[in-house]
């Protein structure tokens, strides 16, 4: 496992646990959180492939 799919799986984990603790289980709000974490997780990656290829 590389640290970038670590990061995903950590980002995912942390999702899945925000919800845990609601009464509320739609499946909307876990995808949507799901969804986000994943999309930062990518720019976040994006961002810094392109810093090392520029440097």
């Amino acid at each position: 496992m590389t640290a970038d799919q670590g990061t995903l799986r950590a980002d995912l984990h942390l999702a899945w646990l925000l919800t845990q603790g609601s009464d509320r289980r739609e499946w909307w709000r876990v995808a949507l959180t799901a969804v986000g974490a994943a999309l930062a997780t990518g720019f976040t990656l994006a961002a810094a492939a392109s810093t090392e290829v520029t440097s």
